[in-house]
């Protein structure tokens, strides 16, 4: 017999390690910097908390070293849809919603996978929640804690949300919609 998967959701997660010349302080003061106006009012939408995305160095560099690391582990490089990433600033009390980032009319210009890089965080732990079924069992659910240098690689399609910030200190993550070439 041969197995065959027809679809797979997943997630995988690292951290850029500490020795690195990433500096968080610095790509937290340049979102802060450089997120002026969300990418919509519409308070309904989950981007209502998304700053539009603007390249910084330590940005570029934390891309390609999580990219690289993901290529080591599964044979494929994922490569940034630069006009999809986006800075996501929750303030005290705030949640981002459940979503996923599907184009539902548009599957062929859909990411493949999703990326988020926690930049800022405080003491009391925020967490990315994926909302998912195995097609027998409905409604699981999976969280991750969200820490400074941690990224998390995962499907498109799994529906995910952030948990309510409960520090007087903004969270502050990165996030990157991929392909694989």
């Amino acid at each position: 017999m041969k197995k065959t998967t027809l679809s797979e959701s997943f997630y995988t997660f690292d951290y850029i390690p500490k020795i690195s010349k990433i500096d968080f302080d610095t790509i937290k003061n340049h979102i802060i910097k450089n997120s002026n106006n969300t990418i919509t009012d519409n308070i309904l939408d989950y981007k209502h908390q998304y700053y539009p995305y603007n390249y910084h160095q330590h940005l570029g560099w934390a891309l390609t070293y999580m990219s690289e690391v993901y290529q080591l582990d599964h044979n494929n490089y994922p490569v940034s849809i630069e006009y999809k990433n986006a800075f996501l600033i929750q303030k005290k009390g705030e949640s981002i919603e459940k979503h996923n980032h599907l184009i539902e009319w548009d599957l062929k210009d859909s990411p493949n996978i999703s990326v988020l890089l926690t930049v800022a965080s405080g003491k009391k732990p925020s967490y990315l929640v994926f909302d998912f079924d195995n097609n027998r069992d409905q409604g699981r659910r999976w969280k991750i804690p969200l820490e400074v240098g941690k990224f998390i690689f995962f499907s498109s399609g799994l529906n995910h949300l952030i948990t309510k910030n409960e520090n007087d200190e903004e969270l502050i993550n990165v996030s990157y919609q991929c392909h694989f070439y």
